[in-house]
Order: structure tokens, then C-alpha cells, then sequence
């Protein structure tokens, strides 16, 4: 297009992307088109909590300057032509959405205007400092607001007994800041949304001394399933273990929330394993022994799907030298993750809360639209804390607060509880994995690889020839322990 055309895109509207998995042919080639039209994109990749993704995408958003804020989720096909078409509706009515306004996914294709954003923001109090994301719009940082929270501050529901969606609560929180929403469906558009699904297995099975028994091995997965996984799966099945399965459920929160009342109605607790942990199976069953010991969450530690980043769960010990794997021990922690972690049925009793109308599980689901609220997301201290951290908030009063950042650095966060007997641990015995571009594993957690200016190698002409030339280095900065099984030659 000509120049003018792209002058006038430039900050006319932003078109924001969320994806969780890779992109689509159409997606990309979209993509590329409103690129060169300079129009502002953003993408969040891998977000798994779709209200922090809103609330990013609006801070983003108004730090780039952009007169109208395009939501669209990756399963979304649309053409350049038909976007402009939302983008001009909102303009002339403030707000536009392609599904149903009180739809659980009313924000998988929508544009909203800034002056609609505004006005949300100025009726909401809270603010948070911690990013969903690494990249952004603008160098510039700014609070956030959880714009598309469905809880108000107090925790209790932003409409009495509802259970929102982030598109639910952000376009209840729009039409109470006055905007008017405007429907509208584009011919061409499409949406590729997966429809939720469920498998339960050795629901009959009774409770008896065995550890197991007591708990169903609970499984929200989203996307492709792991083999490898479903392998260790199928080996808890074969001797008895309930097994209970949420399927392409966008919303972790309810997820987790579902899967619990399920447990909960055939009288066991919850074993949680999310879909990208390699386990083992005996694992299971050991942690599910420590949890009915010390009454309270037993979790194993596990690394982010990303070198260099935190272990995923903070253990409650003064600092020095603590054991892994051999020799390693059950420890009083913060919080722990919830992708590989034993929550007996005492713990999940004693957490007060209303059932809650659930529409985005009640459409298509068979069983469970009343949920509690376990695990929703809690922005009331300024952090706003994923689904694990909030569910651990609940077991045992955790309490979250920003430090100051050193220069150059983002800020940290302190972790304090009630001081009452600890009712979460981790279990640093336990080895499972992170899969992700490769299975992650604590070992990654604080470590990044070095990448060099220059690298000067020597080409062999077989993997013996290699190992030997290692072998004999008696320059290398580390100790090298070798695999020394030998290899066929070519």
C-alpha cells in the first residue's frame, strides 16, 4: 500500500495475538499483511492464564499510543479486509465484538476503543507490577490493571454467584463503564475454537489403606498429548488409580477447579499432573503417601520450560546447601506448583467458598457448571499470582509483596505466610521433567549456555575420534565425564 495508507495505519489501531502453541498458515500470512500496513502487533506467547494475557494487551496497548486495541486469539481466521471491518464498527460504537457479548470467548476476535479503555480503568483501583511478558509495545512500564479479573478485590465474585471468563468480565466491566457493545460478524471470519472435552476412568474404584486410592490422578492438558506421558498414565490406570481428564479447557483456573469438584464428588482428593511433565509413576504414589502424612500439598519441583529461569515453587528453608534427588527430603515451602502436586481431600474441604454458575464449562460440558473458586486468580496485594500461588494463598495465608529493583534489573518479590504449621511442601526427591523445546529439568533452573564471539572446533571423521581427542584435553575449564560407550563407525 501506499504511504498514506500506511501513515494512516500507523497508530490508528494495534491488532494483539495470543497464542498458546504454534501459529497457522493463515495467522502468519494475516500477520505479515498488517505488518507491512505498519500496523502495530503484539504477540504473547505460551500465556496460560487468558485474564493476565487481557490485562497485558491493554498495557501494552496504551503505551504504544494505538486509538483502538484489536484482541484475537490464534484460532481465530480472519482476513486484513474483514479486521478493518471490526475496527471500523468499534470506532463508530465504542466497542465491537464477533461472538455473542455475554459469550464466554466474546474476546476471541473484538476491538475496543480507548476511550472505552480509559473509562474501565478509571473505575478499577487495582494495580500490579509483575509482566506476563518480556516484549513490549513500549520501553516504558507502567502498572497494569486486571481489567478482565472476575473477582473484585475482596476476592467475592464481580457478579454475585458468577464464575466469569476474562471476555465475560472484561465486557461486564466496559458496559459498566458505559460503552456500548456492538455485535457484528464478519462474512469470511472463522473460528477454529477446540471443544472441551472430559475422560474419567476407575471412578468406582473404593478408597482403602493404599495410598493411591485416596486421590484421582487429575489431568488438564490442552493441545497435543505427550506419549510419553500417556504411557506412565496408562500404568496407574492398569492398577486401579482413578484418572480424571479435562481436555482443551483455555481457563486453568476452572480447569483445576472442575477436575477438583469431580474428585471431590466421589469422595478423594486431587493428584494434579499437567500435560508437559514426564513422570514417573512410582513418584505418584510417593507423594501421595507424604501428602496424607502431613495433611497439606506435596508438590515436586520443577524447572520453567526455559534455561536460566526459577525452579517453579519456593521452599520455605533458611539459604545454603540443599540436596536433590539421592538424599534430598520433604521441605515446608511458600507455594508449590501445581503441575506435579498431591492435594488431600482435608485440605480442599477446609477452603471456604460458595459453587459459583460457570457458562464457559457449563456450555459443553456434561457434568460440574457449579465450580468454587480454588483457584482463581488473586490480584489483591499488587502481584497478580497465577493459579498456583493463589491456591497456596488459600491453604496457608500466603502473602505477596514487591521489593524495590536493583538498576537493571526487574523487581523481586517477598514470600511470607501466617507463621502457622506449614501446611504446603516440596519434595526435592522427586525427578520429573518440564517438556518444552527439550525436557527441562532442575539442573536448567539459574543456568544459561554461554554464547561466544568467536568458537575455533576440530572436524573429526567419527564420534570415537572425538571422545578421544576429550580425553586427552588436559586444558578443559571443568571436569568432563564421558559416556564411554562406543559407538559403531560409519
Amino acid at each position: 500500500m501506499g504511504s498514506d495508507s500506511s501513515s494512516r495505519y500507523g497508530t490508528r489501531y494495534g491488532v494483539s495475538i495470543s497464542h498458546y502453541g504454534g501459529s497457522s498458515w493463515s495467522l502468519a500470512e494475516l500477520q505479515r499483511s498488517l505488518s507491512n500496513q505498519n500496523v502495530r502487533m503484539l504477540e504473547i506467547r505460551g500465556c496460560a492464564y487468558p485474564e493476565l494475557a487481557r490485562a497485558e494487551q491493554v498495557r501494552q496497548s496504551r503505551m504504544s499510543g494505538v486509538e483502538t486495541l484489536v484482541f484475537l486469539d490464534s484460532h481465530v481466521e480472519i482476513g486484513a479486509s474483514e479486521l478493518e471491518q471490526v475496527v471500523s464498527v468499534a470506532e463508530r460504537h465504542g466497542m465491537c465484538v464477533t461472538s455473542e457479548p455475554d459469550s464466554p470467548w466474546a474476546l476471541e476476535c473484538a476491538a475496543v476503543r480507548r476511550d472505552v479503555i480509559e473509562a474501565i480503568l478509571r473505575e478499577e483501583e487495582r494495580r500490579y507490577e509483575n509482566s506476563a511478558i518480556d516484549t513490549m509495545w513500549s520501553g516504558e512500564k507502567i502498572p497494569a490493571v486486571p481489567v478482565a479479573s472476575p473477582w473484585n478485590r475482596d476476592g467475592s465474585p464481580l457478579v454475585p454467584g458468577s464464575y466469569f471468563s476474562d471476555a465475560q468480565a472484561f465486557v461486564h466491566r466496559a458496559k459498566a463503564a458505559g460503552a456500548n457493545i456492538t455485535q457484528f460478524f464478519p462474512d469470511g471470519m472463522r473460528s477454529q475454537r477446540k471443544r472441551m472435552r472430559t475422560r474419567s476412568v476407575n471412578l468406582d474404584m473404593p478408597v482403602t489403606d493404599e495410598p493411591g486410592s485416596r486421590f484421582a490422578l487429575c489431568v488438564p492438558s490442552f493441545g497435543a498429548l505427550d506419549l510419553d506421558q500417556q504411557q506412565s498414565i496408562y500404568a496407574l490406570e492398569k492398577v486401579g488409580m482413578t484418572v480424571i481428564g479435562l481436555h482443551d479447557c483455555p481457563w486453568i483456573d476452572m480447569a483445576r477447579s472442575w477436575l477438583t469438584e469431580r474428585a471431590l464428588s466421589i469422595g478423594k482428593g486431587v493428584f494434579f499432573l499437567d500435560h508437559d511433565i514426564i513422570f514417573h509413576a512410582n513418584d505418584v504414589l510417593r507423594l501421595c503417601e507424604q501428602a496424607l502424612e502431613r495433611d497439606g500439598v506435596v508438590a515436586a519441583p520443577y524447572c520453567m520450560r526455559r534455561s536460566g529461569k526459577n525452579i517453579i515453587g519456593s521452599f520455605d528453608v533458611p539459604p545454603g546447601p540443599m540436596k536433590f534427588f539421592e538424599g534430598g527430603d520433604t521441605h515446608p515451602a511458600f507455594y508449590a506448583g501445581l503441575g506435579f502436586a498431591a492435594v488431600p481431600r482435608n485440605v480442599l474441604e477446609a477452603i471456604p467458598g460458595e459453587k459459583l454458575d460457570c457458562l464457559a464449562l457449563g456450555r459443553g460440558l456434561g457434568w460440574g457448571e457449579k465450580i468454587r473458586s480454588w483457584y482463581g486468580l488473586d490480584c489483591s496485594t499488587g502481584f497478580y499470582a497465577g493459579e498456583d500461588v493463589s491456591f497456596c494463598n488459600r491453604v496457608h495465608d500466603l502473602r505477596i509483596k514487591m521489593m524495590a529493583a536493583d538498576p537493571g534489573y526487574d523487581p523481586q518479590w517477598e514470600m511470607t505466610h501466617s507463621g502457622r504449621p506449614a501446611r504446603v511442601f516440596l519434595d526435592s526427591r522427586v525427578r520429573i521433567f518440564h517438556r518444552g523445546s527439550y525436557d527441562y529439568g532442575i539442573e536448567d533452573a539459574g543456568i544459561v549456555v554461554p554464547r561466544i564471539q568467536q568458537l575455533e572446533t576440530t572436524m573429526t571423521a567419527s564420534r570415537k575420534e572425538a571422545r578421544d581427542i576429550l580425553i586427552n584435553a588436559l586444558d578443559l575449564p571443568v571436569d568432563v565425564k564421558l559416556d564411554m560407550q562406543e559407538y559403531p563407525e560409519p
